[in-house]
């Protein structure tokens, strides 16, 4: 079944709209899978090209293709994160590095990224994050690729919020149902590693650059910049 008639069911209206219009339906399930795409940022993946040209700081981030943007990618290595502060506790004029291969970025804004230093070349980066999900609309009621226990989680959040001004005891209960089922995904998703000893093991330098550090993600690239 899809999306729209699942959801139908779970308000008692499976032979069609009663209390609510189709509107409303289309409504609710495209606002619960916004609140499902960022409470489940991993389940769904996509990358987009970051074209860095001579000379730049300040790129675009591609938000037409990804929401929820959550790294970097160059030649297989993920871009240091970092921040303005972090860039200014490593060195007061930061701002005049020389031109270089860019090794390290900061978010800017919503729509912008910073990168430390500014580009050498052109360069193409990918940037991996949450995509946007698939309208329900008249003529698409359904998504595919959707693992069952997250399709289940999108339907109750969905019913929840058309419920909740009219019963809101049974609303709030369909949303605590929708959190047991993303806890099972996300469960799911851990035990599918295998073993996970090593997620236990404390922090190595290469955490602590991707933390921001900067002297110590200087220390990868061999302090070339």
């Amino acid at each position: 079944m899809s999306l729209l008639t699942d959801v139908q069911m779970q308000l008692d209206e499976s032979q069609g709209p009663v209390f609510w219009v189709i509107e409303q339906l289309y409504d609710a399930i495209n606002e619960a899978q916004f609140e499902l795409y960022t409470t489940l940022k991993d389940w769904q993946r996509v990358s987009a090209v970051l074209a860095v040209g001579t000379g730049q700081d300040l790129i675009s981030l591609p938000n037409t293709s990804i929401m929820i943007p959550q790294f970097v990618v160059y030649n297989g290595i993920k871009i240091f994160p970092t921040t303005t502060a972090l860039l200014q506790d490593w060195q007061n004029n930061w701002k005049n590095e020389g031109l270089a291969r860019p090794n390290w970025m900061v978010l800017w804004d919503a729509d912008h990224l910073r990168l430390f230093p500014r580009s050498d070349a052109s360069y193409n980066f990918n940037v991996w994050g949450t995509p946007w999900p698939t309208q329900i609309q008249d003529g698409t009621h359904d998504i595919t690729g959707i693992d069952p226990l997250v399709k289940k989680a999108l339907v109750l959040r969905a019913a929840a919020l058309l419920l909740e001004e009219t019963q809101p005891a049974l609303a709030d209960a369909k949303v605590v149902e929708a959190y047991e089922f993303e806890h099972r995904f996300a469960r799911q998703q851990r035990n599918s590693q295998g073993s996970n000893i090593t997620r236990l093991r404390p922090g190595v330098a290469w955490d602590v650059a991707q933390q921001g550090d900067i002297i110590v993600g200087r220390q990868f690239l061999g302090s070339t910049n």
